[in-house]
């Protein structure tokens, strides 16, 4: 645990540690466990006992485990190895806790985090999903949606921000869901002089896609990129079982690795570029910069945004 601790304090000095822990500060209400770092923080940390570990254990259930092996292995003597987990029984019931609401994004605010001297600045541009992962519905063809706004390397926030501005070593969207709803992010480290910049760069380029969609040559880009990308996810053990743990955890149907390459060839402009219309609405945001206050404070003012100011904790200050 000391271990633990002192690592947690030692990253609070990180501009993109504090990014990722205050974003979810900001999204989720405090009584939500995603507002904490899965690293746990100095005070949950402290207070664990050796209790709380022992019954974290016997709490430990076989009717929600799952186990997943790949490779060159005899299910015989697999099967043989591992009888003993027929023995493990447990009535405990394991219940999920019941999350609240994130906190609404009715309006754009900037909030700022300084870390001083910093020679990056870490931005970020978040809301919270209303849905969660599925296979082949909404969540699929929203990554889709995504792919050449900043799923790819050729998308368009790394183009901009990346080989054409030359302000960071990479920038990138994504929308992360699992059996709840996440989250939508584009994020980039950026040097520290043109930050402001670089926000202005990110709200253009979802502004533009959600106004005016995706282009011919996009869209065959996507189909072809994805098409491809998709085609090697099974090729290593390693990604086999990472495709086998996938289909226990949301119990997905037989071939449906064929159903989202149908979905991903029959998929028009029109459709994408309602999506992007639905999810991209950049007026309803939150902008999170941590970075050097005395180099970008005058810049981000500009912009026009709210602002409010954070500390490392992700509390506000004065």
């Amino acid at each position: 645990i000391s271990k633990q601790i002192q690592n947690i304090e030692n990253n609070k000095k990180d501009p993109s540690y504090i990014a990722s822990t205050v974003l979810d500060k900001i999204i989720y209400k405090a009584n939500d466990i995603r507002s904490i770092s899965s690293y746990g923080t100095p005070t949950t940390l402290k207070n664990i006992t050796l209790a709380d570990i022992q019954n974290y254990y016997q709490s430990l259930n076989p009717t929600t485990g799952e186990m997943v092996i790949v490779g060159d292995l005899n299910k015989k003597d697999l099967e043989e190895k591992f009888k003993f987990l027929s023995n493990w029984k447990n009535d405990r019931k394991v219940a999920s806790p019941q999350l609240p609401a994130p906190n609404s994004t009715d309006k754009t605010t900037l909030y700022f985090v300084n870390v001083d001297d910093a020679a990056q600045s870490q931005i970020r541009v978040a809301y919270p999903l209303d849905f969660a992962y599925d296979a082949t519905g909404e969540f699929y063809k929203t990554r889709i949606m995504n792919h050449p706004l900043g799923g790819a390397f050729n998308s368009r926030i790394n183009l901009n921000l990346r080989e054409d501005k030359g302000w960071t070593y990479g920038a990138r969207s994504r929308f992360s869901s699992q059996k709840i709803p996440g989250v939508f992010v584009a994020s980039a480290g950026v040097k520290k002089e043109p930050t402001a910049d670089a926000v202005a760069e990110f709200v253009k380029e979802i502004t533009q896609y959600h106004n005016n969609g995706i282009s011919a040559d996009e869209l065959a880009f996507t189909k072809s990129s994805m098409g491809q990308a998709e085609a090697l996810e099974y090729e290593t053990p390693f990604d086999k079982l990472n495709l086998l743990g996938r289909i226990l955890k949301y119990n997905l149907p037989k071939g449906f690795n064929t159903q989202q390459q149908e979905i991903l060839g029959s998929i028009s402009a029109a459709e994408i570029n309602h999506i992007a219309r639905d999810k991209l609405d950049i007026n309803k945001m939150i902008i999170l910069v941590v970075g050097d206050k005395k180099t970008v404070w005058e810049g981000l003012q500009k912009l026009g945004y709210p602002i409010i100011e954070l500390d490392s904790e992700g509390n506000k200050l004065n």
